[in-house]
């Protein structure tokens, strides 16, 4: 079986669905003017082959409230020109894809995977890394300024590339105790934005000036 749908608001929509939802073969959805895949408040089993998005209308999949596990193949989001790839904002999702690779013009407010606002217990899992590229902001782990919008996920990229215009990795807001986010070898492109943090350094001895500008003045 696999889905194909080109227009309409969205592609798949799974609301509160429960039991189990499978799709092995495709699903392929193009031209939505919401977003093309829409998941929230599903304790089912979801399970989806190769996932193929292009030119969303707005996220390319979206996750709300509190869902159970929900499994892809290899997914492809090109055409990103509003809202996030993966946008998880808000929800506690466990989540496992093969690879993930997006694309978009570049466009202002754009994020490759959303995680800001993630609850306790969400597992985001992307096995074999894959490509970001094309979007304002690859990765985004909260809101700066706001502790209260701080991802707080089990989260792994299993290596590949991250480029972001005005961040590759946004970690602005991410209180520091909250999950765990580990990227393997993924390189990275573009400004990586962090709160300012005070780090106090004390040397052995003292050394150069003394005033603390670098290691070697301590």
């Amino acid at each position: 079986d696999s889905i194909t749908q080109t227009g309409g608001t969205s592609g798949v929509v799974l609301d509160h669905v429960s039991g189990s939802f499978t799709v092995n073969g495709a699903t392929t959805i193009s031209n939505t003017t919401g977003p093309a895949i829409a998941i929230s408040d599903s304790p089912a089993t979801i399970r989806f082959g190769d996932i193929n998005i292009t030119n969303p209308g707005a996220d390319g999949i979206s996750f709300s409230g509190v869902n159970a596990a929900v499994v892809a193949g290899n997914i492809v989001i090109s055409g990103l020109g509003v809202g996030a790839g993966l946008d998880f904002s808000g929800s506690r999702t466990n989540f496992t894809a093969q690879s993930l690779n997006i694309t978009g013009p570049g466009a202002a407010g754009t994020i490759g995977i959303d995680l800001a606002s993630t609850t306790g217990g969400a597992s985001i899992i992307i096995s074999n890394g894959g490509s970001i590229s094309g979007v304002d902001t690859g990765v985004r782990l909260g809101i700066s300024g706001s502790l209260a919008n701080s991802a707080n996920a089990q989260f792994s990229f299993g290596g590949g590339s991250i480029a972001g215009i005005t961040a590759s990795l946004d970690a602005r807001g991410l209180n520091q105790t909250l999950g765990l986010y580990a990227f393997g070898s993924t390189t990275f492109s573009g400004p990586q934005l962090f709160d300012v943090q005070n780090v106090i350094f004390v040397g052995a001895s003292a050394t150069g000036s003394g005033n603390g500008s670098s290691l070697l003045d301590l």
